[in-house]
Formats: C-alpha cells, structure tokens, sequence
C-alpha cells in the first residue's frame, strides 16, 4: 500500500530473524526525495539482501486515442493541454515520475489520477477513464502485444526484445540519455545476522539464476540481475543521489505524504481547492485527494473546506446516484 511505504512500515518494526522479507521496487531511493517525515529511515531501518531483477518501463495510452505512436500522442497533449489524463500508481513512485517526466521532457499537461494498484489502472486504461500511463512490462506488454492497449515507448537506452516494435523514448523524443529502469530488490529488517543474510542471498540467487526464472522473466522484459548484499546497498546509494537530482531537476517538491488514491477516476482534479504537485515550477498537474462516495459528493481533503461535490469540477455532470453511474469515459 501507499507505493510500498506501508510495507516497508511494517518490516521495519519486524524482528530481525530473517522470517520477514520484503521484495520492493527502487521507490525506495525515491521515497526519501519525495516524501516529508517517511515512518522509517531509509536505509538506516533496513539490511539489503539480494536484486531479484530489471525491468523498463513502457509509456503506454488507451488503444481509442487518435495517436498511434509517440510522436502523434505528443501532438495530441499539445492540442489540448490539460484534457487527458494520466494513471499514477501513487504519488512519488516510479511509475508516476516516469510519466511526469515524459510530460516534461514533451512540454506538455496532462491531469494525474492516483490509483491504489496497476490492476485497476489497466481495467480503467482499456475502458477509456485513463488515457495513458507508465509501468513495467508484466503489466503492460500482454495487454499491449493483444491489442487493448497502445504501447508508445520504451524508457531503456536501447528497444527490448520483448517488444521489439516499441521505439525508446530517446528515438522518439530525439533525446540521448533518457533512461528510467526499475528494479525489484528484498529487504530484511535492520539487524538480521549476517549467516541470515547470506543464507538467504544464496537461495534467492540460486532461484534468479535458474533457467525457468530466467525464461519466465525474458517473457516479460526482466533481466535478472543476481548479486550480493552489498551490491544492493551500493546500488542503493547511487540510485538514491541519481532520483534526488532528477526530482530536484524538476523542481518536484516533497509532500508530507502519498496522496490518498480513488478508483475509478470520474471526474478531472482540477478545482482549486485541491492541493497540488508542483513541477517545473508551475503549477501543472493537480492531485485530487478527494475519496469517491455514494450521492455525487467527495469527502474534502484535509483542510481543504466543504465536501466538494461534481458540480463543482465541470464538465462532468452531476451525479445522480451511486458512484457507478459517475463513471464517464474521458475525451479520446
């Protein structure tokens, strides 16, 4: 939950007898950048175990929309700047940084919806609410590779061989050093001893070095990336310097927390009582906070004033009963 903070919330008040794992993406170098006041101290709450894996990730937009690469959808974003949407699969992830960056790099403005998982983003992706996001290929490259969804780019240096038909985002945005990998690693809490740590870094190797993990991954774009302990923590280090001055590039500020997620979106997080993510020093994409409820109306952020109610963040109308019949396909 939450982009793994409570996850690693809860392993960091584990005991230390190796029975507690955690296998997390590297939005943990990016939590410390992003978020205010974390419940745990990264890394000082943790010991590294092992790298599970490598993944890309794949900019990817609902099949419907008249854009049919990367070049088309930019335009489109251009044509209307602050019309479409984006999937966030919470506030500070990786996944949602990396569509805040290509919307960045393009100059462009599309609204975020913040999700509770990627599962319900590609439900709503397929059905029209949500017109692009980013994530790793298991998520992406079935659904694209069937038809239902459109792949745009790839965010490696070179195109994978998964999806082969797929540009990176440099070819497409004629850039040269645009490169955003996520990596999936274990944790154990602080303390674990160390014969622990290696029995384990042992056996997660041994798996990762299997001929079935290792078919099973290529299948999805993964490369498997076994090391030691030690490894994980250098790696830790210079990925957590990387995302600071990335996120400190552009000009995103911390927040206190990860935003509250609804599903499914309904209506575009525009009304200004609503707080904001600030990028590129502007104010760009607003986040909406607000948790959906039955009648038309949304519970007000904290300290944000009144409930807020559909009338209140045209042009979707106003709802007229349960949240189901709030649910309207945006513009394509």
């Amino acid at each position: 939950g939450a982009g793994g903070v409570l996850g690693l919330q809860t392993l960091a008040r584990s005991a230390p007898d190796g029975a507690t794992l955690s296998v997390v993406s590297n939005n943990v170098v990016i939590f410390p950048s992003v978020i205010k006041q974390l419940p745990f101290d990264m890394p000082g709450d943790f010991t590294p175990i092992a790298i599970v894996g490598s993944t890309p990730i794949v900019i990817v937009a609902n099949a419907k929309v008249a854009a049919y690469n990367s070049k088309e959808f930019i335009a489109l974003l251009k044509a209307r700047p602050g019309e479409l949407n984006f999937g966030s699969g919470g506030n500070g992830t990786i996944l949602h940084l990396a569509s805040e960056m290509f919307l960045d790099e393009t100059k462009t403005r599309a609204r975020p919806i913040p999700y509770k998982g990627v599962g319900p983003m590609v439900t709503d992706l397929i059905g029209g609410q949500v017109n692009m996001f980013s994530a790793d290929f298991g998520v992406t490259v079935p659904q694209h590779k069937a038809g239902k969804i459109r792949g745009l780019a790839v965010t490696s240096l070179q195109r994978s061989a998964a999806v082969p038909d797929l540009p990176t985002v440099n070819e497409a945005l004629g850039l040269k050093d645009y490169e955003l990998i996520a990596y999936f690693a274990v944790f154990a809490p602080a303390g674990t001893p160390a014969d622990v740590v290696a029995r384990l870094n042992q056996a997660i190797n041994a798996a990762a070095n299997s001929k079935e993990v290792q078919e099973k991954f290529a299948g999805i774009g993964v490369a498997v990336d076994p090391g030691t302990p030690e490894d994980l923590a250098k790696r830790g280090v210079t990925e957590t310097a990387k995302w600071a001055k990335a996120i400190k590039d552009a000009k995103i500020e911390p927040q206190y927390a990860l935003s509250q997620t609804h599903e499914p979106p309904q209506e575009p997080a525009t009304d200004p009582r609503l707080p904001a993510l600030r990028l590129a020093g502007r104010r760009r994409h607003r986040v909406d906070l607000a948790e959906p409820r039955h009648g038309g109306r949304h519970l007000a952020a904290p300290g944000q004033g009144a409930p807020l109610d559909h009338a209140d963040t045209a042009p979707v109308p106003r709802c007229r009963g349960g949240r189901s019949r709030c649910m309207k396909p945006l513009p394509q």
